[in-house]
């Protein structure tokens, strides 16, 4: 699940370098701070799959 949204959201700045040419301090702006919160969401919303599948296995949820 990781490995997937880190090579979209790299290839995303590296498509962005590439189109604008923004200053570097931008595109480690972008780094630092956009890809460790879209996977730390990723892991998120894959972590309440898991819990909704299990919870529905049980019986607990239709």
């Amino acid at each position: 699940m990781l490995f997937p949204v880190t090579a979209l959201l790299m290839a995303g700045v590296l498509a962005l370098d590439e189109a604008l040419r923004p200053p570097l301090w931008l595109l480690f702006l972008a780094l630092v701070v956009l890809v460790p919160l879209t996977v730390i969401a990723a892991l998120r919303f894959a972590k309440a799959a898991e819990l909704i599948t299990r919870l529905r296995a049980a019986g607990v949820l239709r």
